[in-house]
């Protein structure tokens, strides 16, 4: 578990120097969406993935399974919607504009 956990965090480190430096050389938006779909999102679902399952749980509506299963559900669709825009974003500036 610690070596996965050493691990991930180097890739974090080593995503978050490429995206820097592709941002600091480019000034293109899309590596800042990139960098916190791919970087910022996943350190920050483990803090909010409890809350939302406590909420959930305490609302009454569902029950603790089905609770995580929701969070989790609802934090991979943010992280593909900030994805999303990442893309979007990047496609932009490389899309070649029609000749006139």
């Amino acid at each position: 578990m610690i070596v996965a956990d050493v691990i991930f965090a180097v890739l974090a480190l080593a995503i978050i120097a490429a995206l820097t430096y592709k941002y600091v050389t480019t000034r293109d938006i899309g590596f800042v969406w990139l960098a916190i779909a791919m970087v910022v999102w996943p350190f920050a679902t483990g803090a909010l993935r409890a809350p939302l399952v406590v909420h959930w749980i305490r609302v009454g509506h569902v029950n603790p399974r089905a609770a995580y299963t929701e969070a989790a559900m609802g934090i991979r669709l943010i992280g593909l919607v900030l994805q999303l825009i990442a893309i979007l974003y990047l496609h932009r500036k490389v899309t070649p504009k029609p000749a006139e």
